[in-house]
């Protein structure tokens, strides 16, 4: 997921191929053994594994990528590999079309892809539009964002990206195995009820405020507020509010933060850093006098099949406010129409 170019390594190049049956790629996705070894895969599938010329005769031996013939989303032809690493994690398969465009940047194509997708997955539970892509790898191409879309179930992950510039669109579609979903918001999965995180937690709640469960705790060792919020008496969305926030202590705070967050759910999707200040400012006053001021901010985002994760680290009014909040991707309508009734 992290690494998708390595299939730019072999869209360019010609490569050999026989007839044989079609096979609609995502039913081979939900059809097929995550469990496989790199050998038994090789094996099963022998007889649709595609040899390289003798330009790449060991590429495939070297990167663990193996193509594979006639895999087609609807009436598309695609290049679709099986990626194995030395690692001994489970494969990852990443599929891209190459049916030739109906424009010049192959917009019409790109659309119907999509379509054919959602017409098979159904609503995905996470859909993110010009999303920063720097997570992915894709500079060489001249693509700085794109749309993501992910659809998730305890065997098999599902993820597209539909990026495009003026002079080309990009449409990568990946899957890798389901795994055992872990609790989303300390012990509390989205949709549970009040009553059930209370029994979980077996805190008093602090504040009495209606649709939201909070108390004080600690995370990391540092002291903060833990906030459960509460749509219809389903749990939404959470937050952590770091107390005791300094101008010594705040850029510590969050980048001990971002690298646990890091270790959790892999390289965020944006890390960003805005200033606002001069340069005399930035000269006479520490990060964390900037970030006192307002001069200065931190962000970064995370996203999972299910939840999308966003810490903050600004300022207002000499105030320092560092956050960390979780927020269901399936039950986000349901959280905005609460909204709007405040509205």
């Amino acid at each position: 997921m992290k690494r998708l170019t390595f299939v730019l390594l072999f869209v360019v190049t010609t490569l050999t191929s026989f007839a044989q049956n079609r096979i609609d790629l995502i039913d081979f996705v939900n059809t097929f053994d995550w469990k496989l070894s790199e050998i038994a895969f090789k094996e099963k599938y022998n007889n649709r594994i595609v040899i390289g010329n003798d330009s790449i005769s060991n590429i495939h031996a070297e990167t663990g990528n193996w193509l594979l013939s006639n895999i087609y989303i609807g009436k598309h032809k695609t290049k679709t590999f099986i990626r194995y690493n030395n690692e001994g994690e489970k494969p990852i398969i990443v599929s891209v079309p190459t049916t030739e465009p109906q424009d010049s940047i192959g917009q019409f194509v790109g659309i119907d892809i999509e379509q054919i997708v959602n017409n098979k997955l159904g609503k995905p539970d996470l859909s993110l539009d010009n999303m920063s892509l720097k997570a992915f790898n894709l500079e060489d191409l001249e693509v700085e964002t794109g749309d993501i879309k992910m659809w998730s179930s305890t065997v098999s992950t599902f993820m597209t990206i539909n990026a495009k510039n003026d002079k080309q669109q990009l449409f990568f579609i990946s899957a890798f195995p389901g795994t055992k979903r872990d609790p989303d918001f300390r012990q509390g999965f989205w949709g549970d009820s009040l009553n059930d995180i209370k029994r979980k937690e077996g805190k008093e709640d602090e504040f009495n405020v209606d649709g939201i469960y909070a108390f004080t705790t600690y995370v990391a060792g540092l002291k903060c507020l833990s906030a459960y919020r509460f749509t219809g008496n389903k749990l939404t969305s959470g937050k952590y509010v770091f107390l005791n926030n300094n101008s010594d202590n705040c850029e510590d705070n969050y980048n001990k933060l971002v690298k646990l967050l890091t270790k959790k759910y892999g390289e965020p999707i944006s890390n960003d850093k805005e200033m606002t200040a001069s340069d005399y400012e930035q000269m006479i006053y520490t990060n964390g006098e900037l970030v006192r001021n307002g001069d200065m901010s931190f962000k970064a985002y995370w996203f999972t099949p299910f939840s999308t994760i966003a810490i903050f680290l600004t300022g207002e009014q000499y105030e320092i406010s560092l956050n960390i909040e979780y927020y269901s991707n399936k039950l986000e309508e349901e959280r905005e129409k609460e909204i709007l009734k405040d509205l």
